[in-house]
């Protein structure tokens, strides 16, 4: 039987500077506007539980936690998550199964975003597929 993975949040900061290797970071100034990133997180079925976190990393800073809620479905989340508007690309780390401190299950995405501000819209869904990956 395979042992669940415990997360911890050096294991997920190590994780996302390894996803964004060769990207230059650039931190965004505190006067720099900004966008909301939102959409559903669905933990797959073979994903180990229900959602219970998700980190969210932009190459323009404003990295951190995403606000999320569950829905009537437990493996469904809803999420937003305010970035720099000048942000082009966002990768995340979803928790799936555990609890928020300690997930049984760190699945990794990344997408390209729109810059120059208003709202972007991203559903997630989480599974294992020779990786544990969210698309």
């Amino acid at each position: 039987m395979r042992r669940a993975k415990t997360w911890r949040p050096a294991t997920a900061a190590a994780a996302m500077l390894l996803a964004t290797a060769g990207t230059v970071a650039v931190t965004a100034s505190p006067a720099a506007a900004a966008t909301t990133i939102s959409g559903r997180i669905t933990c797959g079925a073979n994903s180990q539980g229900r959602v219970v976190g998700m980190w969210v990393s932009t190459n323009a800073g404003g990295n951190g936690w995403a606000s999320w809620s569950a829905t009537s479905d437990p493996m469904i989340a809803n999420y937003s998550k305010a970035i720099p508007s000048n942000a082009t690309s966002v990768s995340v780390a979803v928790g799936c199964g555990g609890s928020p401190s300690s997930w049984a299950r760190t699945y990794y995405g990344s997408t390209r975003v729109s810059s120059g501000g208003g709202a972007a819209y991203k559903d997630w869904i989480c599974y294992t597929y020779g990786a544990d990956v969210c698309v």
